[in-house]
């Protein structure tokens, strides 16, 4: 919906509203709850949400009211708008046709083309000029980020990208821009800058417009726009001060050993002459004695379209005010050179003027004055510090100071055309930039807040110099040493010289517990006296400036129910809170007041249940309350009664201290192990500053040790490792403190050894046929290895169940194999069988009997043999299977009986 003013016959600008149905809720412009979604129509300012004209420099609407609104094209974005022009010396109206676009983020933008370059007229084919869809319109949003900064400090510069990546529908493409730059000055690539780089000198807030080249959806010409701040981030502070008859403004951009920059802005004016003192200037108070030089290089930044503005040096007994002052004369660089200028009659107008040398201020040009008597000054000029000065005029100063002139950087727009803005660049008085001999320091006139930091800018280092001058130091000339922000009471501060750390001075700092100054952003009232011709605004922050002078008031509000209210970054235990009243004469103190405080929700305002408490009303007398048995809060709130007869009231300080809570035990940070062992013993050499250890192995260790480890903090967590072949034999403690602080402890064993191999050493290395082997006779040691390197060679225990031998077999005489095998590892030996003598006689030996050679049964009797030496089971002959055995027991008893019978025949 396109609404006007409605002011009658005026023209007037005019605003949109969005919603996504009829029924929808209605956001002025497309950005809900901007900055200007309730400002009065006619305040908008250019490029605000919701302001449909684009470049309207009147704010008419082109000179016109809404009357309708036509579809071109719909899916494409085009529309025109009819726009009343009324005559109120007619009875009917003529109407003016004018593009409306779809910009960025579905803005609707209506155009004038004649302010863009088609003043006789515009046709259906200006969308497609215009950056217009090439189908169906698809919303789309430049991303620029960080490419186009918010805020620029004065003199400082802006490099523009040459293209930037737009978000159209789900897609982002980079696209080719150009710039339009409001309030900047293009810097010169022969300055090594890049290209569209920009500066900006002048304070204010500017617009940036972008255009866009073609892309897959849209056709070229699309423009978008982003703001950017100019201002001074180093406002003109320490010995110098600054001055403006007519306006203005000015900015400290840097300093070096008692040389400064600086940047003046001068609005439109009428400059210095007989009747007008018209400027702005950058000086330090009574600072130019005799023999005294200064000099500045000026560099004009800004003509501001004037024709004839100029810039340097002045002098006068006093620069405070515009007019008045004796001892008055400038030294002035202007676009038709450079000259003094001088009150001739001290009635303090310059009224005099001398010849013009040189060629103007060009691109820059150094300046010089000196005072070489009480009445008298002379000028000097050069091109740059490579050239010599040169004489520009010798003038008499009248009714001058004996003592020091007031003197500094000057500007005058002096054609009244725009503001005028130069750089003052290497401002120096001869005798300052000496070397320092000592500093001395004073601080902060009022104390610093808990957690506050103390800063440069609270205190004044001042340095005599070598030649008995002194000057005000600025900030990075020296440092703040020993300030500790968490400690309550007097501390002193030593601040130290940069250039030359022995030089040092000592201040005395207090620090005070002060919640309300600390979130001093965050104080609020119920209402406050809006600003007057008289007075500024007295704000509920001015209860937390840590001046009682300032007072917060809600005179003529009608508030019937006054608060104050301070608001933390997170809950805060409390100790006293106070207030002061206004210090003049208590004017408005309140009767009494309560307290409320902030609950666990952070959003309901919970009553404190103390007792109301009455407010001393004497001029600046303080009242205190004690707060500490409230919970810790992220608010108070203090609620007042008025004092009988009273409708407002005045309150100068509030002072929340913090209490002596019990501070949150934290979470410890030991991760160190109290005992480290393996399989129950502490390892040798433990320490818990130690985290690896070697471990030790037995020579055929099968399995690693356990290693087991204590924390030295009960409310640390361990977890152990073990080692093990997957991760090469290391044991790993992890122990991990209560605050997630985590300490390792390795134990590393190595590879476990393996049996390599089986060495073999035979005792009895000959049996006879029908011989049992007997294990006892083999010695036999098994080898661990670790690689290459043997761990240990042990003997086995013949009776071990893991020890096996194979192979032998006494049934025949020969060489026998015999394999030995031990959990898996093998080795052979050779052993030698041989037959077996008979020899007839007393005692024969029964035949196969190798046990006992020579032993005959008597009938009835069996022969029975011992156990095997050492408790070894006999070998039985290897290879031939129990039935087999049995076979041979019958053929060998066969035999025998035979033989008995041949024997009873010989008989």
């Amino acid at each position: 919906i396109i609404a006007s003013g409605a002011t009658g016959w005026a023209p007037n600008k005019q605003t949109y509203y969005t919603a996504d149905s009829m029924l929808g809720n209605w956001t002025r412009g497309v950005e809900k709850d901007d900055v200007n979604e309730n400002t009065w129509y006619n305040n908008m300012p250019e490029g605000a949400d919701g302001l449909l004209s684009v470049g309207d420099t009147r704010g008419t609407t082109f000179g016109s009211q809404s009357a309708s609104v036509l579809a071109v094209d719909q899916e494409k974005g085009h529309f025109i708008y009819l726009g009343d022009r009324w005559d109120s010396g007619k009875a009917d109206s003529t109407y003016v046709w004018l593009p409306l676009t779809i910009g960025e983020n579905g803005t609707i933008e209506m155009h004038n083309p004649a302010q863009e370059g088609e003043p006789d007229g515009w046709d259906l084919s200006y969308w497609g000029n215009h950056g217009s869809a090439k189908g169906k319109l698809v919303n789309w949003t430049v991303e620029t980020g960080d490419d186009l900064p918010k805020t620029v400090n004065t003199g400082g510069t802006v490099t523009l990208p040459d293209t930037v990546n737009v978000k159209e529908g789900d897609d982002t493409i980079a696209t080719k821009v150009t710039w339009n730059v409001e309030g900047g000055t293009a810097v010169s690539k022969s300055t090594k800058a890049a290209g569209n780089t920009y500066a900006f000198n002048v304070p204010g807030t500017y617009t940036i417009t972008g255009t866009l080249a073609e892309s897959s959806n849209f056709n070229p010409g699309r423009t978008f726009r982003r703001t950017i701040d100019v201002s001074c981030s180093n406002p003109i502070s320490g010995s110098w001060k600054e001055a403006h008859w007519k306006g203005g403004s000015a900015c400290q951009v840097s300093a070096s050993g008692g040389a400064y920059d600086f940047t003046i802005t001068d609005n439109a004016n009428r400059g210095v002459w007989t009747d007008r003192n018209e400027g702005s200037a950058v000086y330090q108070p009574d600072a130019l004695d005799v023999n005294e030089t200064l000099e500045t290089t000026v560099k004009p930044l800004d003509l501001g379209g004037n024709g004839d503005p100029r810039a340097g040096l002045v002098v006068r007994n006093g620069l405070t005010g515009a007019n008045g002052g004796k001892g008055y004369a400038t030294l002035l660089a202007s676009p038709s050179g450079v000259y003094m200028q001088y009150d001739s009659n001290a009635d303090g107008y310059i009224d005099k003027e001398t010849s013009h040398v040189g060629t103007g201020f060009g691109d820059q040009v150094q300046l010089k004055l000196e005072r070489t008597s009480t009445d008298t000054l002379k000028g000097y000029w050069r091109a740059s510090a490579n050239d010599e000065w040169q004489d520009v005029a010798t003038v008499t100063l009248t009714g001058a100071d004996v003592t020091g002139l007031d003197a500094g950087a000057f500007a005058t727009s002096n054609s009244n055309a725009g503001a005028f803005t130069v750089a003052f660049n290497g401002t120096a008085f001869g005798s300052q930039t000496a070397a320092v001999e000592s500093i001395a320091a004073k601080g902060p006139e009022a104390t610093i807040a808990k957690r506050q930091t103390l800063a440069h800018k609270d205190v004044t280092v001042t340095a005599t110099l070598t030649n008995g001058k002194t000057r005000v130091l600025e900030p990075d000339e020296y440092t703040l040493e020993g300030f500790d922000t968490t400690k309550l009471g007097e501390q002193t501060v030593t601040v130290r010289l940069v250039t030359d750390s022995s030089v040092t001075a000592t201040l005395t700092v207090t620090v005070e517990s002060n919640l309300a100054r600390l979130f001093c952003s965050s104080a609020a009232a119920s209402k406050y006296e809006p600003a007057s011709s008289w007075a500024s605004a007295s704000t509920a922050d001015l209860t937390c400036d840590n001046n009682l002078s300032t007072n917060w008031s809600n005179w003529g509000t009608g508030d019937t129910s006054p608060w104050l209210s301070y608001t933390f970054d997170k809950a805060y235990q409390l100790g006293k809170l106070s207030v002061a009243v206004d210090k003049a004469k208590g004017e408005a103190a309140p009767k009494s007041f309560t307290v409320s405080y902030l609950a666990e929700d952070n959003a309901t305002w919970t009553d404190a249940t103390l007792p109301a408490v009455t407010v001393n009303g004497a001029a600046g007398a303080v009242t205190e309350a004690d707060v500490s048995a409230l919970p810790a809060t992220k608010g108070i709130r203090l609620n007042f009664t008025y004092a009988d007869g009273n409708d407002y009231a005045k309150i100068a300080e509030v002072r929340i201290a913090e209490g002596e809570a019990t501070p949150k035990p934290q979470p410890s940070s030991n991760a160190n192990l109290a005992d480290l062992t393996v399989d129950g013993k502490t390892v040798d050499g433990f320490s818990a500053d130690i985290t690896e250890y070697a471990g030790a192995l037995a020579g055929d260790a099968a399995s690693y040790p356990t290693v087991e480890a204590t924390a030295a903090d009960a409310k640390a967590t361990v977890q152990v490792e073990q080692a093990s072949t997957e991760n090469s034999g290391v044991a790993t403690v992890t122990v991990t403190a209560e605050d997630g602080t985590a300490e390792t402890y390795t134990v590393t064993f190595g590879e476990l050894p393996q049996l390599a191999e089986l060495a073999v050493e035979a005792t009895k290395d000959s049996y006879q046929v029908g011989d049992k082997f007997n294990a006892a006779d083999v010695k036999v040691s098994a080898i661990y290895k670790v690689g290459d390197t043997e761990t240990l060679r042990k003997l086995i225990d013949p009776t071990d169940g893991d020890l096996k031998f194979t192979g032998f077999d006494s049934a025949t005489a020969g060489t026998k194999t015999i394999t030995v095998s031990y959990r898996g590892v093998n080795a052979t030996f050779e052993v030698t069988v041989t037959a077996t003598e008979v020899t007839p006689g007393p005692g024969e030996q029964k035949p196969g009997d190798t046990n006992n050679p020579g032993n005959t049964a008597k009938p009835g009797n069996t022969a029975t043999n011992k156990p095997a030496a050492n408790g070894a089971a006999p070998l039985s002959n290897t290879g031939v299977a129990v039935a087999a055995i049995a076979v041979v027991v019958v053929v060998l008893t066969a035999a025998a009986g035979a033989l008995l019978v041949i024997r009873k025949r010989r008989a």
